[in-house]
């Protein structure tokens, strides 16, 4: 009786020291993705956290009338990481078939985990743990067309400098829509200084977009003005707001950029191969940049070709990564060598060497070609040489008398 106590005993400890216990919440709890039209589309973001200390890995099922509506931006393979105490966010879409009859739909999307560790190494008893998230739409063949401003911003600007308008907007509705944007520019007086227009690509529906246009600030002098954004969608007038901004004299704003380290991916390379240089750049200054690397390949103290990056806006304290590419069509060392071309400034200039193997310097051909002639010239004697024995027969002299090979014919005391 006591050896099986023990046994169990034994048992239940070794059970404890194998098995993971997984921690793991997901919220919400439900989603109703509302009214949707048939082939339209809907997203709602999920936030899948864990408290515990290990690292786990996440696998996403569905399962319902819409589990094959259902997908998860991004995760195509349905499985994804969550590290030890932290928080991960998916987008749940759903998109209906074109022919699917009106009405109401419901399903799950199980979300299951498991320590990393355990299901790498398959060592001890992997204990997972999982959450259901209960989901819900209602099929209709009506639209619903709906848009939400949640913010309009016009950032302070310079003179001379664009006047910056950001607006964050929702689509509220069940169908896509392409809004349309109407600024008027004033000054205190509400005289219309300067007007844009601007068409949007379509918003799917429960999309949010941060959009960005900018308007020519050309004359305009220091001091308060007024925007007056209006937001159009399908030709209805859906938002009207007016927001004020200051327009700072010149130079109250430093501009300051620095290029930071310059690589290469790869390092080294072949004549015809493709290289990337990334050229890291900070704004320093007190205002949004747009920046882009413009740079030379030189070979020999000669240029051997350009290269130039994409133009990026860059906030300010931020840092970006210029990306440029050049092919090397000879063998050498390269030098890539060049600058960051930001709002008329440029910063100074850095380089890197680019090494294509394939070839050498002119020092190492000279060597080949010394090489080459001493081989030749011994070649030449060996044939001049042997050549000389084949016209005599074969034979050697010895005081101006040829003896044969073969030992015959020689004069008496010479055998």
């Amino acid at each position: 009786m006591r050896s099986r106590l023990l046994t169990l005993v034994v048992a239940l400890f070794m059970f404890s020291s194998t098995a993971s216990a997984v921690a793991i919440g997901a919220g919400p709890s439900t989603i109703d993705f509302g009214k949707m039209v048939k082939g339209g589309y809907a997203e709602k973001e999920i936030t899948v956290s864990t408290s515990g200390e290990e690292d786990l890995t996440c696998t996403i099922e569905f399962t319902g009338d819409m589990a094959e509506w259902m997908s998860i931006e991004g995760e195509d393979d349905m499985k994804f990481d969550l590290p030890s105490d932290s928080r991960y966010k998916l987008n749940a879409i759903v998109r209906p078939p074109p022919n699917v009859p009106n009405g109401r739909y419901g399903g799950a999307i199980y979300i299951k985990a498991a320590p990393t560790s355990s299901m790498q190494d398959g060592t001890g008893l992997v204990v997972g743990a999982g959450v259901k998230i209960q989901v819900g739409v209602e099929i209709t063949g009506k639209e619903d067309i709906g848009l939400i401003v949640e913010s309009v911003r016009v950032e302070d600007t310079e003179v001379e400098y664009p006047i910056k308008v950001l607006v964050d907007i929702r689509n509220s509705g069940n169908v896509q829509l392409k809004p349309k944007f109407k600024v008027d520019i004033k000054d205190q007086a509400a005289k219309v200084l300067v007007s844009g227009e601007y068409d949007r690509s379509e918003i799917l529906p429960t999309r949010r977009e941060n959009i960005e246009f900018t308007l020519s600030s050309e004359d305009f002098d220091a001091g308060k003005y007024n925007a007056e954004v209006s937001i159009y969608a399908r030709d209805k007038l859906m938002h009207n707001q007016v927001v004020a901004f200051n327009m700072l004299p010149e130079g109250s704003w430093s501009i300051s950029g620095e290029l930071g380290e310059i690589t290469l991916l790869p390092e080294s390379s072949k004549p015809g191969e493709l290289v990337k240089v990334v050229s890291e750049f900070k704004n320093s200054g007190e205002t949004k940049v747009a920046a882009k690397f413009k740079g030379e390949a030189m070979l020999d103290n000669k240029i051997a070709g350009s290269l130039e990056s994409d133009e990026l806006t860059v906030a300010p304290g931020k840092s970006v990564q210029l990306e440029s590419y050049y092919t090397a069509q000879n063998p050498g060392n390269y030098v890539i060598r060049g600058y960051v071309l930001y709002e008329g400034e440029k910063t100074e200039t850095k380089g890197v060497v680019l090494v294509v193997e394939g070839g050498g310097s002119a020092q190492n051909y000279l060597i080949y070609v010394v090489a080459a002639v001493l081989l030749l010239v011994v070649v030449g004697v060996y044939k001049f040489v042997k050549g000389g024995d084949d016209e005599y027969g074969g034979g050697y002299y010895d005081g101006g008398y040829q003896y044969p090979n073969d030992g015959s014919g020689y004069p008496e005391g010479r055998q």
